[in-house]
C-alpha cells in the first residue's frame, strides 16, 4: 500500500470518525447562529436542533473511542477551555481598546443583547438579554477554541498545550 493510501485508510478508522464526531459539540452554538440567520427560525430552536445533534454525535463518539483516545480528547478539551477563556478576554478587551483608541462610534458589544433576545424572546428585560447574550458569546468563543485545540497537534508529537492551536496535523 502506498503511503498516501495508508494515510487515507487510517483517516477512515472508527477512532478517527469518532474523534470527528466529537468536534460537532463545541461548534453547536456557531452552527445554531447560522441556522437561525439562514432559516429565520428562533435561536432557541436552532440551538436545540444543533445542540441535540451534537450531543447525540458526541455520545456515539464517547462510546466508540478507546480509553487512551478519550483521555486525550478530554485533555485537549480542557486546554481549549483555558485557551478559549484567555482568547475571548483578549478579543473583548481589544474591541474596547480599538473603539476607545480610535474614537469609532461603534458599540463593541451591541450584538450581545440581540443574542439574548434571540434566546429569551423579545419580551426579555435588558438585563436578562445582556446576561443571556454574554453567556452565548462566551459559549461560542470557548467552543471554537475547544474545537481548535481538539483538532490540533504539537510539533514532533509533543503533548498538546494551549498554544497547540498554532500547529495543524
Amino acid at each position: 500500500m502506498l503511503p498516501t493510501q495508508t494515510r487515507l485508510a487510517s483517516s477512515r478508522s472508527p477512532s478517527n470518525r469518532s474523534r470527528a464526531l466529537l468536534l460537532a459539540l463545541p461548534l453547536a452554538t456557531g452552527a445554531a447562529l447560522i441556522v437561525h440567520m439562514v432559516s429565520d427560525r428562533s435561536l432557541v430552536a436552532a440551538l436545540a436542533l444543533t445542540g441535540g445533534l451534537a450531543l447525540f454525535a458526541a455520545g456515539l463518539a464517547v462510546r466508540r473511542l478507546p480509553p487512551a483516545a478519550l483521555a486525550d480528547a478530554k485533555r485537549r478539551a480542557r486546554l481549549g477551555v483555558i485557551a478559549g477563556a484567555a482568547g475571548l478576554a483578549a478579543y473583548d478587551v481589544s474591541r474596547v481598546l480599538l473603539v476607545a483608541g480610535t474614537g469609532l462610534e461603534t458599540k463593541p458589544f451591541k450584538a450581545l443583547p440581540l443574542f439574548g433576545r434571540g434566546l429569551l424572546g423579545s419580551e426579555a428585560s435588558d438585563t436578562a438579554a445582556w446576561v443571556a447574550g454574554a453567556g452565548y458569546h462566551v459559549a461560542n468563543g470557548i467552543g471554537f477554541a475547544v474545537r481548535t485545540a481538539s483538532r490540533s497537534a504539537s510539533p514532533a508529537g509533543a503533548p498538546a498545550s494551549p498554544g497547540a492551536c498554532c500547529w495543524r496535523r
